[in-house]
């Protein structure tokens, strides 16, 4: 793959500005916000450095929760919050309008970085979505059969998470847009016919 994006999400208690209140926390990598085109408008992005074990909290603001929650204040990269009674810096503030594909969307603007654990390969229940943009002539098999590599050097056979079983690639285009670019085609010859008649 040229490049890839992970994201997942997590339920966390806000704390240290008004009353406490769980929020859905957008956790990514340092590949995700570039990817789909962000910019911050104050501060810096997530980096690599953010997503090593050990790292510093940090906490990338989008516009609305900039405006909304902080009144637009440029001053708020510094400014700490606590999510799970963790202390996370705020490091910068998108751009407005921000937008990745509905899927990896999340609703709490508070974007934090996926870190990368180090030790035994993680149990229970999580969710992570990644995006890749593909090299030319590479397909969506050979990216599948990679990622059965990949899972295969991590857990020993027939011991990864069971969510694995359910994993695999798909086209991003077609799970975001679904079968309306194909109605949108009929749609617009249907137009196109009934203007050549009248």
């Amino acid at each position: 793959a040229e490049a890839l994006a992970s994201s997942a999400f997590a339920s966390m208690i806000l704390t240290g500005l008004d009353d406490p209140e769980r929020v859905t926390v957008q956790r990514v990598d340092e590949g995700f916000l570039p990817m789909f085109g962000a910019r911050p408008v104050v501060g810096r992005l997530l980096t690599a450095a953010d997503q090593r074990d050990g790292a510093p909290g940090v906490v990338v603001l989008t516009h609305a929760q900039w405006v909304d929650r902080f009144g637009s204040d440029p001053g708020v990269v510094g400014r700490s919050i606590q999510l799970d009674d963790q202390p996370f810096e705020i490091v910068g503030v998108l751009q407005p309008g921000f937008a990745p594909p509905e899927t990896m969307r999340g609703d709490g603007g508070l974007i934090v970085p996926l870190a990368v654990r180090t030790g035994e390969p993680a149990r229970g229940s999580f969710f992570i979505t990644t995006v890749a943009r593909l090299r030319p002539g590479t397909s969506r098999t050979d990216m599948a059969d990679h990622m059965e590599r990949v899972v295969a050097g991590i857990y020993p056979p027939g011991d990864g998470p069971a969510f694995l079983a359910g994993g695999g690639a798909a086209d991003l285009r077609t799970e975001v847009v679904g079968n309306v670019g194909s109605a949108l085609g009929r749609m617009l010859a249907a137009v196109a016919l009934l203007l050549l008649i009248a």
